[in-house]
């Protein structure tokens, strides 16, 4: 299976991006990271691509786009970061 998602800026060609939450052929993911509240729970779970870190090196090199493919995951994870410190500021959970 060829996945495009290192290689690409658009998150929905990502073979494992599904906004889709009802499609339970596939789990839910909506991005790169995100996160998802339950109320009655008082919970919020984060799911942060920190992919940068663990693959960057092993994946790249046999990617089509090595540069574009450390870019891309390095900025995912910039963001992901980024929402990190977002939700830690403004959680209720």
């Amino acid at each position: 299976h060829h996945d495009p998602c290192a290689c690409t800026d658009d998150i929905r060609e990502c073979a494992q991006v599904n906004t889709d939450r009802d499609d339970l052929n596939y789990f839910y993911m909506p991005d790169t990271s995100y996160y998802v509240e339950h109320e009655g729970l008082k919970l919020e779970v984060i799911a942060l691509d920190m992919n940068y870190y663990t693959w960057a090196d092993h994946l790249c090199q046999w990617t089509p786009c090595e540069a574009k493919c450390r870019a891309n995951l390095q900025q995912r994870a910039d963001a992901a970061f980024d929402l990190f410190y977002r939700r830690a500021s403004e959680s209720r959970a």
